[in-house]
């Protein structure tokens, strides 16, 4: 998916939209097993392409700097996995987000193209809970 502008005094479709209106594609993919009648495990993926379709431009500075929207975003792929069993009233749940435990920036901060906000994403994130009814 791309989205282009017409650019001042053209009367073309020549520029491409900032992320700020176009992110990066994104690709979702789950998987449920039901293993047992109460015990479920989900598998999901999500791949996020890459899009680089601005130039930095140099700043007050000279420094060459991106425009808010137009920093480059890289490819990335994550893998999450939860599984949930049900036993009488109680029902333990356990999930693991980011399991391979990748390094990455966020889409966001790579989109924005701002040192301040240009931040890494949470490693591998572990969590369990316990839900009974009363």
């Amino acid at each position: 998916m791309e989205g282009k502008k017409k650019s001042a005094n053209s009367k073309d479709f020549d520029n491409y939209m900032s992320g700020l209106s176009i992110p990066a594609n994104k690709l979702t993919a789950g998987i449920t097993i039901q293993a047992l009648k109460d015990f479920q495990v989900n598998l999901y993926s999500v791949h996020t392409a890459q899009r680089d379709r601005f130039k930095p431009q140099a700043n007050k500075q000279g420094a060459l700097t991106y425009k808010e929207g137009e920093g480059i975003v890289k490819a990335t792929n994550l893998y999450n996995i939860s599984a949930s069993y049900r036993y009488q009233q109680a029902q333990f749940n356990l999930g693991i987000e980011n399991l391979l435990n990748s390094s990455y920036y966020t889409t966001t901060s790579m989109l924005y193209a701002r040192n301040a906000e240009y931040a890494r994403a949470n490693g591998r994130y572990i969590n369990f809970s316990i839900r009974y009814k009363f």
